[in-house]
């Protein structure tokens, strides 16, 4: 368990809580959520303003919080991952576009829909569906709260 808690806090634990106090740290700066919120009521401060930003976008579009961080992160690896195999070898691009142009651009939308779905059930796919998926989401939401108070501090001093 330890070593998985140890693997959970490279992978996941520090990407979300930098991913997190970077969009954070942004929104107090703009002045879209107040230094005086309590961290867990930021997602109704963060929707009533709407979407800003790629980012803020997609991270809003997983839910927002400390879920909606961690399924972005983990988004953003499978993403990062399917370009790497795909720069290394170009066959499943060959053979998408031999059966033409509409069926490419179908299997490419079925691809980011399944990322998607991946994504939204992130603690799967970062445990291997192992029995301690809670270490993970307890590193998730760790992350997310040290870098939520982190970026309310920080924010104070500019």
């Amino acid at each position: 368990m330890w070593g998985e808690a140890f693997e959970a806090t490279w992978k996941l634990g520090i990407p979300v809580a930098l991913l997190s106090w970077v969009m954070l740290h942004r929104l107090y700066f703009t002045g879209v959520i107040t230094y005086d919120e309590d961290p867990d009521d930021l997602e109704k401060s963060i929707n009533k303003a709407g979407r800003g930003g790629m980012v803020q976008s997609k991270w809003m579009q997983f839910g927002g919080g400390f879920y909606g961080a961690a399924a972005l992160w983990t988004f953003f690896i499978m993403e990062m991952q399917q370009v790497l195999e795909l720069l290394g070898d170009w066959t499943p691009v060959r053979e998408a576009l031999d059966d033409g142009l509409i069926a490419a651009i179908i299997a490419l939308f079925v691809n980011q829909l399944m990322n998607f779905i991946d994504a939204i059930i992130w603690f799967m796919y970062w445990s291997g569906g192992g029995a301690h998926i809670w270490v993970w989401f307890v590193v998730a939401y760790v992350a997310y709260q040290l870098a939520a108070k982190t970026a309310q501090i920080t924010s104070r001093l500019h």
